[in-house]
């Protein structure tokens, strides 16, 4: 392999510093790099001049405990259902090592799951913390059925964010309304979102019990005019203005 065109005083300045370097155990990357050669060109060299090169020891890499596929497998899901309490705003007070032997007990450690006739682990009544002593393993059929009969305990407001400033999170439905300081603050966002939900409006007729004013009526008797009615709607109609003229007599004897 080519030198790269050095020249005769520049390679004897790159020897002295490699043999000075070669048993100090430093990279050759590292050397390279400083004397402007690229890998190759100072392999070459280091062979072409039999020039033995010291590795620096390999370090020592510190890890951790070592666990076994199936308990990685549990704390990456213990882990996971964790950070699921933490955003609702439930308290968690299991260690992994209670929350494992509680799956351990149970025997349904490999049907854990949110599919059909899965297992997963609920608190008491949908309520309380996730403690080891309100917690049980059960189907995902049952934790649901659980769940929904405690659904009107949650109206939309949550403590989710617990330690910042804008802690609680308000929802109508399913539309984000976003977070705020203070719990009374949610609540008024969300019943603002409530009354302008078209679907809270009161049903068809909407005027009926109201006392109507004049250019309402006006307004009510126009949006009539050239409408074909059926004999029964002519009928009550017909009805409904002898009562009123009805009405309007009485009120003036």
């Amino acid at each position: 392999m080519a030198k790269n065109h050095l020249s005769a005083e520049r390679l004897r300045e790159i020897l002295v510093v490699l043999r000075e370097l070669s048993g100090q155990g430093v990279q050759k990357s590292e050397v390279a790099r400083e004397l402007g050669l690229k890998a190759p060109n100072m392999n070459w060299i280091l062979k072409r001049h039999s020039i033995v090169w010291t590795h620096p020891e390999k370090r020592v890499s510190v890890r951790g405990p070592r666990y076994s596929a199936e308990e990685r497998l549990a704390r990456s899901r213990y882990k996971t259902q964790w950070n699921s309490a933490n955003s609702r705003g439930v308290a968690w007070e299991i260690t992994f090592e209670q929350w494992w032997e509680v799956w351990q007990a149970s025997g349904h450690w490999a049907q854990r799951g949110r599919h059909k006739g899965g297992y997963v682990m609920s608190r008491a009544g949908d309520t309380g913390p996730y403690s080891p002593e309100n917690v049980r393993i059960t189907t995902n059929r049952e934790n649901f059925i659980e769940a929904k009969s405690h659904a009107s305990k949650r109206d939309g407001v949550y403590f989710v964010l617990p330690g910042t400033p804008k802690p609680w999170w308000a929802r109508w439905k399913n539309k984000h309304l976003g977070y705020f300081a203070t719990e009374q603050e949610a609540r008024e966002v969300r019943a603002a979102a409530k009354v302008a939900d078209p679907s809270t409006r009161p049903a068809w007729p909407p005027n009926k019990g109201r006392a109507l004013t004049d250019e309402h009526k006006r307004k009510v008797g126009l949006a009539q005019i050239g409408r074909q009615f059926t004999a029964a709607t002519r009928a009550k109609i017909s009805e409904a203005v002898k009562a009123s003229y009805a009405r309007r007599r009485a009120a003036q004897m």
